[in-house]
C-alpha cells in the first residue's frame, strides 16, 4: 500500500496513485470484513499490513524521505502490495 505519489504518464498529464489505491484498499477491507464481520479496525489494519507482498520491491533502490526503500513501511512502497487473499487466510 504505497503512499500517495504522482507519476508522469504523459508530458502534460500526471497520474495520482491515491485515486487508484483508495478504492482497491476499500474493496480489500470490504472483502476482509465479509470474511470476518466482527473484526475491529485494529484487526483489519493488522491483517492488511502484515500480509502485504513485498516481493521485488525496493531491491537496489535508494532512499525516499530518508527511509531506505528496503525497509517497510517506506515512502515509495508503503507497506507493500495489498494481498487480500493472504490477509483473509491468516
Amino acid at each position: 500500500m504505497p503512499p500517495c505519489t504522482h507519476h508522469k504518464v504523459h508530458p502534460v498529464l500526471y497520474f495520482n496513485l491515491c485515486s487508484v489505491i483508495r478504492p482497491h484498499v476499500a474493496g480489500g477491507i470490504a472483502l476482509y470484513l465479509s470474511a470476518y464481520p466482527n473484526a475491529t479496525l485494529q484487526d483489519v489494519k493488522d491483517a492488511l499490513f502484515s500480509s502485504t507482498n513485498r516481493s521485488g520491491l525496493g531491491y537496489g533502490a535508494g532512499t525516499c524521505g530518508g527511509i531506505p526503500e528496503t525497509e517497510f513501511p517506506n515512502n515509495s512502497y508503503g507497506y507493500g502490495v495489498l494481498d487480500i487473499a493472504a490477509a483473509i487466510s491468516k
